[in-house]
């Protein structure tokens, strides 16, 4: 894999019922920062996931689910080879999450897929993070909150982006990373949220499935 630049990776993460882990992650611009500078940021960026993005979801109703926990956020720098440059940073959330006690309604491979647009055309300049919005009620294969959800994730990273400013980091861009052909760069100036659940593979396939058999009894008449 490899990247037209250098930058800076921050990824919120946590645990679904029963233990596996989630995690979503939004690309940054910009030179590499330095440790103090990096943990900051990523102080800030997970403080504004916990307050706004949960409160709004939380206001919204059935959205966050009881059981997703929020453990903490990774930065790390990445380099054009795809690989992490030095040591990642870990946090833990500096303010309670605002936590939702909705039961979960849909199971742990499901999520609520969020494009990350940008002004360049073409697959390059789009982007996705899954959201682990267990709680959401689907009536004929739909959920009615797309319209919060992407508000919700407005409020978050524009308030991060404001306080990402007020440190070294920088007022630096959310970005789009392109590993494919020569690389691009292209920065997110908006979120869409569709009304329909997706699936994510790595989540199912992570679950051991145990199976029942029950022979025919036909076959054995004759």
């Amino acid at each position: 894999m490899v990247f037209p630049a250098p930058h800076t990776h921050l990824a919120v993460h946590g645990n679904l019922p029963g233990g596996p882990v989630w995690s979503v992650g939004i690309r940054v611009g910009g030179p590499a920062p330095s440790a103090e500078n990096l943990t900051i940021g990523a102080q800030r960026f997970l403080d504004s996931f916990c307050v706004n993005f949960l409160g709004d979801c939380v206001a919204a109703g059935g959205i966050w689910a009881l059981g997703v926990t929020i453990a903490g956020c990774t930065g790390r720098v990445i380099g054009t080879d795809g690989k992490t440059v030095g040591a990642p940073i870990e946090v833990s959330p500096s303010q309670s999450p605002a936590y939702g006690f909705a039961a979960p309604s849909l199971p742990n491979q499901c999520a609520c897929v969020v494009t990350l647009k940008t002004s360049q055309a073409g697959r390059s300049g789009t982007g996705r993070i899954y959201l682990p919005l267990l709680a959401l009620g689907v009536v004929n294969g739909k959920h009615g909150k797309a319209g919060q959800i992407s508000g919700a994730v407005r409020h978050w990273l524009d308030t991060a982006y404001a306080d990402l400013g007020l440190t070294a980091l920088g007022a630096r861009d959310w970005c789009i990373y392109s590993a494919k052909g020569a690389g691009a760069v292209a920065k997110i100036v908006s979120v869409r949220v569709g009304d329909v659940i997706d699936t994510q593979r790595r989540r199912r396939d992570g679950l051991t499935e145990a199976y029942s058999a029950t022979t025919l009894t036909y076959q054995q008449a004759g």
